[in-house]
C-alpha cells in the first residue's frame, strides 16, 4: 500500500481525519475489495492497540509528518 493512504487512515483512526480526509478514505474502501480488506485490517489493529494494555503514547502528528514527510 502507499504511504499517503496509511496517513490518512492512522489520521482517520485517531479522530484526526479532516472531513475532506474521511471522504477519500471512504472512497478509497470503496474502489476495490483489496483495498476494504486493507481497512478491515487496519481497524482490527488499533481496535487491539485500544483494549491492550500496552501503553500507547500520545503523538504530536503534525511534527511526526514533519520529520517523515518526503524531501
Amino acid at each position: 500500500m502507499n504511504k499517503k493512504i496509511d496517513i490518512l487512515l492512522t489520521r482517520y483512526f485517531i479522530g484526526e481525519a479532516t472531513a475532506e480526509e474521511i471522504q477519500q478514505v471512504d472512497q478509497w474502501i470503496t474502489e476495490s475489495k483489496e483495498n476494504e480488506n486493507y481497512f478491515t485490517g487496519f481497524s482490527s489493529l488499533y481496535q487491539n492497540l485500544l483494549t491492550s494494555s500496552v501503553q500507547i503514547p500520545k503523538l504530536d502528528l503534525n511534527k511526526a509528518f514533519d520529520r517523515f514527510a518526503e524531501p
